[in-house]
């Protein structure tokens, strides 16, 4: 049965909701990217995020400056050879990508190209400077919430008590469920409904009020 917490000001979050912590989590990456260099590259296309990515870690070749991070010797000397063949390509990831690829053989494209894309993939999300833009993946409990119940038909969130908020002022960015009735009377409503809803308030002894945010 979901459960959604209220609180003071009556937004609803969808409670244990387990937020996305890696970048794994919230790009969507065609499983097979790692096979090769060519299923790589059908991935960067579908994924503008993995292709700021890649680029940058092309640049870092160039630049003299391999992977950070432990890695084993015999990984070591495929980076060493693959920031000796990189220097030699053109500056921009644009124009020296493709033949970038092209040089590396299977074995340095695992043990060197796949393994830094994997750092990357698994590293927790930089939620400055990553681009989150059009993930449909909820970021918190709050935007879970809203996704639940966005669908409901009007005549039952009138009845429960729910009303969606979606920019209260101009240029805001604040979306999402809020419950302007009391918990239980909610859960009431939700279950008369046919619906298996439960509402509970982080502050018992205050009732929502609704507020105003920015």
């Amino acid at each position: 049965m979901p459960t959604f917490e209220v609180d003071d000001s009556g937004t609803l979050s969808l409670a244990g909701y387990e937020a996305p912590k890696t970048r794994s989590d919230i790009y969507d990456v065609d499983k097979r990217w790692h096979e090769s260099p060519e299923r790589l590259r059908f991935a960067m296309e579908d994924c503008p995020a993995l292709m700021e990515a890649v680029h940058n870690i092309y640049s870092r070749y160039w630049m003299g400056d391999g992977p950070r991070g432990a890695r084993t010797s015999k990984q070591r000397k495929l980076i060493d050879r693959v920031i000796e063949q990189t220097r030699h390509l053109a500056s921009d990831p644009e124009d020296g990508m493709g033949l970038w690829f092209m040089m590396m053989g299977p074995e340095t494209f695992q043990e060197v190209l796949v393994a830094d894309v994997n750092d990357w993939l698994s590293s927790d999300i930089d939620w400055t400077w990553d681009d989150t833009s059009g993930i449909s993946l909820p970021l918190n409990g709050q935007d879970a919430a809203y996704e639940y119940l966005k669908d409901l038909p009007a005549n039952e969130m009138d009845a429960i008590g729910i009303v969606l908020v979606e920019g209260d002022v101009p240029g805001s960015s604040y979306y999402a469920a809020e419950l302007t009735s009391p918990p239980q009377r909610a859960t009431a409503a939700a279950r008369a409904l046919g619906r298996p809803l439960e509402f509970t308030a982080l502050w018992p002894a205050q009732r929502p009020t609704r507020a105003t945010h920015s």
